[in-house]
């Protein structure tokens, strides 16, 4: 809903100040479009970690580090994994469709 609305917003302001825009840098009304795309993609560059070829376990460590959170070994996050019973006093629920 928040994406919805910052997209809508954005969309909004885009149309309402691009006329003002195109009218004062004529044929260089884009480069202020071009300016943003860069700007967020030096962000996103330095802030997201690169998670290609990595595990679901490398990337949370790299997140965990960036956050300064301490994460457990992965041996010690298995056994915490393992150590938890499932909880047998919950009956199963039957869901059906209503289709």
């Amino acid at each position: 809903m928040i994406a919805g609305t910052v997209n809508w917003l954005s969309n909004f302001a885009v149309g309402l100040l691009f006329p003002f825009i195109q009218e004062t840098l004529q044929t260089f009304a884009f480069l202020v479009f071009v300016a943003v795309c860069i700007a967020a993609s030096i962000y996103l560059y330095i802030v997201l970690p690169e998670t290609k070829n990595k595990t679901f376990m490398d990337i949370s460590q790299s997140f965990a580090k960036i956050n300064q959170i301490p994460y457990p070994s992965p041996s010690h996050e298995m056994e915490m994994v393992l150590a938890t019973q499932p909880d047998e006093k919950k009956e199963a629920v039957k869901v059906e469709s209503s289709l």
